[in-house]
């Protein structure tokens, strides 16, 4: 018996209910997110001043950090060169996990940037054209540093900075030689906000979730 043939108009018809399932689910994620009235008062003192916010894990810090994007990226295309949102996560797994998140949360473009991507090898042109491309770039901070050593990324350009494990800014680590060497020789228009489950100043307001004190002020270990 001669084997049925897959007919063509069937596929492309289960293609579009695979695609429309997928636009609802997308949808969905993006209506889901009620923020909580704690998150909500941490974003309000964030969006006023920089800050570190000390909240447990699971307690939704990145949520908070989506609801900034979603505000302070409707200035990114306002100013006379175009500006962009740096996302720093310490390992390739929390890059991924955070670039998902915001990708689903915004409609923004967003890109993920780490060592097997080969972005090592970039030179000034290709960095210059994810900058204009896209509102988001979600990374490790040794690339990050990398590509402000280099000059292939001006710090002034960066509107936002978040910085994912800030505790981790201490000694050599590069989230300390961001703010040492780039964003304290600046003219400190970038906003920045850290996240953590690890308190890291005796100033943390744990019942709040949010540091009584702004990042560009000394704070050891954190930025000195």
């Amino acid at each position: 018996m001669e084997e049925e043939k897959e007919n063509p108009l069937k596929r492309n018809f289960e293609d579009l209910c695979s695609e429309a399932e997928q636009m609802a689910v997308d949808k969905k994620q993006k209506e889901d997110f009620i923020p909580r009235d704690y998150q909500l008062e941490v974003y309000e003192v964030a969006m006023k001043r920089n800050t570190i916010c000390v909240l447990e894990t699971g307690a939704g810090k990145t949520y908070i950090a989506v609801m900034m994007i979603r505000e302070i990226s409707k200035t990114l295309r306002t100013a006379d060169e175009k500006k962009f949102i740096v996302f720093l996560a310490p390992t390739v797994h929390l890059v991924h996990q955070q670039y998902e998140v915001i990708r689903h949360h915004t409609q923004l473009a967003v890109q993920e940037y780490y060592g097997a991507k080969g972005v090592d090898d970039w030179n000034a042109e290709k960095w210059k054209t994810e900058t204009d491309d896209n509102d988001v770039l979600v990374m490790t901070p040794q690339i990050f540093l990398d590509a402000l050593r280099k000059g292939y990324i001006k710090f002034g350009r960066v509107c936002f900075l978040i910085l994912d494990e800030c505790h981790r800014a201490s000694g050599k680590h590069p989230y300390k030689m961001i703010m040492t060497e780039f964003y304290h020789h600046s003219t400190r228009t970038s906003k920045v906000f850290g996240m953590t489950a690890t308190p890291v100043t005796r100033k943390a307001f744990f019942g709040h979730g949010y540091s009584s004190s702004p990042l560009e002020q000394p704070q050891p270990p954190l930025l000195c």
